[in-house]
Order: structure tokens, then sequence, then C-alpha cells
């Protein structure tokens, strides 16, 4: 509703549909226009997936415990109603590789999208690039739609950081309808961007617990492990351990991630101050760290600099002013229970 000091609204439906055009464009070349239409079908299909309900708690425990193809089998509504949801969004990725292969070569060949790639690559079947499809829509909006929400009420909570960003992304970068075009190069360049998005993806990480399964008998840490064994890691213990980050490791701190400098003035510390580069494990560690890193960092950057750039974000709910009384809608991804409700206002001059 719109008022004196802005318009109020639910940041965390407006990130979820932001996100979505987003992996739309880039991922497939194609606008699902959910931005436009919040009723716009797949939305709503993702809404189903990604609702969390008591009844999916319960679901996602089991399959801690036993095999996930006998979890779904169960004659539960959360079961159908997933069931459903993913067959209407495996239709919707089917139809988009229909239509790519129906376009002509010559306009093929300009797309640069991820799966227009693909398709030149000549290596994947229609029922590959279909699996592919729904992995990068899944997890290519829903865990961007996370961080971006968390981004907003992290510098609603510090408004004098929120100001320093949009002074710095004013500066280096032109405005969205200016026509400039940056890459991601010149972006990533940012100080303090840098150092926000970092610390937004180490204190929110969107997705808190992977699940390991030992593939043989090993020892961690002087721990018998025996084969079989399925092991929860918690990225957000992890995230803010104080025996890695330090005491003040429960708290948002973008400047953990910059260095002064005389001369070049803040400059990019890409450790954070951390003792290892194992503290960190909102994307995984090793050889199964997350393949999309790149892509959803260079995503969240300039979804969050076009945001922060052109509009101010303060909190409707003052209660929500305290982290400690947040509560958490724990489903595959991590959001405010009740949505995140805030007062943005246009800034001028942008």
């Amino acid at each position: 509703m719109p008022s004196n000091n802005g318009f109020e609204m639910d940041i965390a439906n407006w990130a979820s549909r932001y996100a979505l055009d987003i992996i739309g464009l880039a991922g497939f070349g194609k606008d699902f226009g959910a931005i436009r239409n919040q009723c716009n079908p797949l939305v709503e299909t993702y809404n189903t997936i990604f609702k969390v309900t008591k009844q999916k708690r319960a679901l996602f425990f089991l399959g801690a415990l036993f095999p996930w193809s006998m979890v779904r089998s169960l004659p539960l509504p959360h079961n159908r109603d997933f069931s459903q949801a993913t067959k209407a969004i495996r239709q919707n990725c089917q139809a988009i590789i229909q239509y790519k292969r129906a376009m002509s070569n010559d306009t093929c060949a300009q797309d640069i999208d991820l799966l227009s790639i693909a398709m030149k690559n000549g290596r994947f079947s229609d029922e590959d690039l279909i699996n592919q499809v729904m992995t990068f829509l899944g997890a290519g909006h829903e865990t961007t739609a996370s961080i971006l929400t968390w981004a907003v009420y992290a510098l609603a909570l510090h408004p004098e950081i929120q100001q320093q960003l949009r002074e710095e992304i004013r500066k280096k970068l032109a405005p969205i309808d200016s026509g400039s075009e940056h890459s991601f190069d010149v972006i990533s360049r940012l100080p303090l961007l840098y150092a926000v998005c970092n610390e937004v993806f180490r204190m929110f990480p969107p997705v808190r617990i992977t699940m390991r399964e030992a593939v043989c008998d090993i020892f961690v840490q002087d721990i018998a492990i025996p084969r079989g064994t399925k092991i929860m890691i918690s990225s957000c213990a992890t995230n803010m351990d104080k025996k890695l980050w330090g005491p003040d490791a429960a708290d948002f701190n973008p400047y953990r991630w910059l260095i002064k400098d005389d001369e070049e003035g803040l400059k990019i510390n890409s450790g954070g101050g951390a003792i290892s580069n194992y503290a960190m494990l909102t994307f995984s560690q090793g050889h199964r760290i997350c393949i999309g890193q790149g892509f959803a960092r260079a995503e969240f950057a300039c979804m969050l600099a076009g945001w922060i750039g052109r509009f101010d974000f303060q909190m409707k709910d003052k209660e929500s002013m305290d982290m400690n009384g947040v509560k958490f809608a724990s489903g595959i991804t991590v959001k405010p229970e009740n949505g995140l409700r805030v007062s943005v206002k246009v800034v001028p001059g942008y």
C-alpha cells in the first residue's frame, strides 16, 4: 500500500518473481513475466513446491532416515501436490526446449543463454536437457530469492551501510535504464558491494543443511564414521563459528571483507578474516562445491546493485528489527516465516 513513507510490500514475494525472470532470461532466453503478473502459473507452481508446512518438515526429517523414493511414495497431500507441481514444471521445461528447437539456426546462433549453449553442444538428449532446465530453474531462482530477501533485511537493519553501498553503486555504475552495459568484471570490483554480498552469503546461506553419505569407513578428528553413515553439515553453524571468524561472528559486518589502503581506499579481502578457507560453507567446499557458485554470485551482485542503487528499504515491522526474534521458515531454502514486509522508496537522482 502506498504511503507518505513509500510503498509497503512483501520483499520475499518480489524477490522470488524477480529471480525467476532473471534465470528465465539468462538461463533460457525466455521472459517468464513473473514481475508483471503475480498470478503467473509458473510462480504459483513454485510457491506450491517451496511453501513450508509441518508435513513438509516431517518428510524432510524422514528423508534423513529412509530412502527418498520411499518417503515420496507415501500417500500424503504434500507428495501429491509436489508430484503435480513437478509435472507442470517439467511440461514448461519441455515447451521451452521445443520452442528453441523450432527457432531458425541463425537465431539460435546469436543466443548466449545457458540452454542455447547446451543445445549447440549436441551431447544432450531432450531428456537430459529437461532435467538440466529443471535444475537451473529450481536452484537458480529460489536460492537467489532467499539470499536477496535476507540482503534487504540486513541492509534495512543497517541504513548507514545501505546508504554507503548506494553511493558506491551510483558512483561506479550507470543507471539501469541508461542503456549502458556493465560486465560482471566491472561489478565485481566494487569493494563494498563485494563485501555486502559475501557477508550476506556468510550469515544467511539459503540452504543451511547439506547431507553427505560416507562411501567408505573413515575417521574425522579421531571419530569413526562407518561406510553408509549419513552426515548433516550445517553451513550456518560453520559460517558463524567464533573460533573461525572471531568474536563478532554473529554480527553483520561487511567490513571484515575489506582492507583499508591509503592509496586505493578500500580493497577486497577475499578471506573475510577467517582462519581457513573452509570456514565458509555456503556453497560447500572440495570437489562437491556448488558448480553454479560463479553464476549465483554474479546474479546476486547484479540484482542487489539494481535494487539498492534505485530504492531505499526500511523495516515496517519493528519486532523484526531484532534479528533474534525473526522466525524462519525452513524448507529447501530459508526465508522469513511470514514474508518480509518493508517500506520501499524510490531515491531520486538515479
